[in-house]
């Protein structure tokens, strides 16, 4: 059985790097919830959902590959969770979204990269 661990952070983003987060995560909770609303219900298997909607998505919801794929991903899992307990899937909130070790660095990366650019703008404009 593969062990997932969870990371729980709190990171010191500037406003601009807090908006980036919270859309990022409005888009995934958005891609979640059409994913399972236009996806057969029956298909519980992340591949399987991939394979009908991964293009669909990531074109509507402008996600980085992925984050499309950690979509499936989550709705699979929420599927046969509900279908285990015998209820239905949840609305899908944007409280969080997925990362692996190639996605949290690179929005770490993304998220530096912005704030550079931001201080080296804010700099050149207090110079003039």
């Amino acid at each position: 059985m593969e062990q997932v661990l969870t990371l729980v952070v709190k990171l010191q983003a500037s406003i601009e790097q807090q908006q980036l987060l919270s859309d990022t995560a409005s888009a995934f909770a958005s891609a979640c919830n059409w994913i399972d609303r236009n996806v057969d219900r029956n298909l519980t298997n992340r591949n399987s959902i991939q394979a009908v909607c991964y293009k669909d998505v990531k074109e509507q919801f402008g996600l980085t590959a992925n984050h499309v794929v950690r979509a499936c991903a989550r709705v699979a899992a929420n599927r046969l969770t509900a279908k285990q307990k015998g209820k239905k899937v949840k609305n899908f909130k944007p409280t969080s979204f997925d990362c692996d070790a190639r996605t949290f660095r690179s929005a770490l990366v993304k998220l530096d990269a912005e704030h550079f650019y931001h201080s080296q703008a804010v700099n050149r404009s207090s110079k003039s």
